[in-house]
């Protein structure tokens, strides 16, 4: 292969493809809820149930895209880095933040020599676009088969360490990475804090959500130990349900408007319409697999009434 050749090979490298559609629930995850593998029926944002494509749904133009970070927003990372106790996981976003700056001032270093390069071009927007989508992408992957034997009522699963570390780690990002979780925790800052510092969270979230998917993440697998966890079975005639923030805490908790407690905390995640998993401090669920019940059933699936996209399987609940 001569250096032509090799310079085509590199700029077709489908690695160097931007990735527009950034998905922030799970493209498998959603195929529990199809009838043919491709197509879901979800609750329309202002009225009514639409049947579409699973690469339509829960999916936003650039919602990962790497935004220029500024003193500003820098100080606020840095800030938020620095609230966790956890030495571990401070080395590991202070690493991660470098690895970005670095690549900001190559960047910046690239675009003062004004020499046109394709290859180069192709190189830094696929780096912007495709980053932090494809550390998603390899969170779904570590948690693929470990999501199979859950779903398959393997309970030995459960007690393997390495592969409910790969599993948490992933159900910690899918809480903080849907848009669902952006504007909520946006808005309470906004609400809450300088309107200005609101504004540096938003421009920066595309860092700020995986830094917090991280440190929930760890937080589960560290804790999983004095945890119940549970593989939840239903065989009721109401299916599960599922939506755009597919991760609910199912605590009764007294005061909704503040942040939950440790021992406030009782996660379900729905994995298909007849299966879940548990994880929390309280005895609600054995250590093994449970049967629920339908007012289970139907109380979990109203959690999600807040939520602007539901995710049904055949449209057919019962209530």
């Amino acid at each position: 292969m001569n250096k032509s050749e090799q310079d085509m090979d590199w700029l077709n490298n489908k690695k160097l493809e931007v990735k527009q559609k950034h998905h922030y629930i799970w493209a498998n995850y959603m195929k529990h809820w199809s009838t043919n593998g491709r197509d879901i029926y979800y609750t329309k944002k202002k009225e009514g149930i639409a049947l579409d494509s699973i690469k339509s749904v829960a999916v936003e133009k650039y919602f990962y895209r790497v935004n220029t970070l500024t003193e500003k927003h820098v100080y606020l990372i840095e800030k938020l880095i620095a609230m966790s106790n956890d030495m571990e996981l401070k080395k590991h976003h202070e690493k991660v933040l470098k690895s970005y700056l670095d690549t900001q001032k190559m960047y910046k270093y690239y675009t003062s020599l004004d020499v046109k390069s394709e290859y180069g071009d192709k190189l830094f927007n696929a780096a912007k676009n495709n980053s932090i989508e494809d550390r998603h992408s390899q969170l779904e992957r570590d948690a693929l088969s470990v999501s199979n034997k859950l779903r398959n009522l393997d309970v030995n699963t459960l007690k393997n360490i390495d592969q409910m570390t790969d599993f948490l780690l992933f159900l910690g990002h899918q809480l903080t990475r849907t848009k669902a979780f952006k504007e909520t925790f946006i808005k309470s800052f906004a609400k809450n804090c300088d309107p200005q510092i609101a504004e540096l969270m938003e421009e920066s979230w595309w860092f700020i959500s995986f830094l917090y998917g991280t440190n929930l993440g760890k937080s589960l697998c560290i804790n999983r130990g004095y945890c119940y966890q549970s593989i939840l079975e239903n065989n009721t005639s109401i299916p599960f349900i599922t939506a755009d923030a597919p991760v609910v805490n199912i605590h009764p908790r007294p005061n909704m408007g503040t942040s939950p407690l440790k021992h406030e905390t009782e996660y379900f995640y729905p994995l298909s319409p007849t299966k879940a998993y548990f994880i929390g401090w309280s005895d609600r669920f054995v250590n093994s697999t449970s049967l629920v019940n339908e007012s289970f059933v139907k109380e979990v699936n109203k959690k999600w009434l807040r939520v602007l996209i539901f995710i049904l399987f055949q449209t057919r609940l019962k209530y």
